[in-house]
């Protein structure tokens, strides 16, 4: 916080709803949310593969992580569906998947679900 870096934290699909524009008057402000996201020093993206598929929004997905590879700036992204399951959805999510095995490291965390009731070990 002293060194004042930007961050920004979301859930994707609401993230793509915030960037899809729903008027011409909101086109700019979601040019400005892109642009955001593009220049934070930190992204991270909760959630990725909740979104409903559609060619707009792997679309989308993809210019952010691109964009953060080529600048070579950190995104963390969270997923309850593995790398592989996700590039199975498309020859777009083929290429975010590449990416992401390039940028992050990928761990696997698994365990019961909290808000099922489940309970850690140990």
């Amino acid at each position: 916080m002293k060194q004042q870096y930007t961050v920004i934290t979301v859930v994707v699909p609401d993230l793509l709803d915030m960037l899809r524009p729903k008027a011409d008057k909101t086109k700019t402000l979601a040019e400005e949310r892109m642009q955001a996201i593009r220049t934070a020093d930190l992204v991270i993206l909760d959630d990725l593969g909740a979104e409903k598929d559609s060619e707009w929004a792997a679309e989308r997905i993809y210019l952010i992580l691109n964009n953060r590879y080529n600048e070579q700036k950190p995104v963390v992204v969270t997923s309850n569906p593995l790398p592989d399951e996700l590039e199975k959805i498309s020859q777009q999510w083929e290429r975010i998947v590449s990416r992401l095995h390039e940028m992050c490291y990928i761990i696997t965390m698994d365990g019961p679900d909290y808000r099922k009731g489940g309970m850690p070990n140990g």
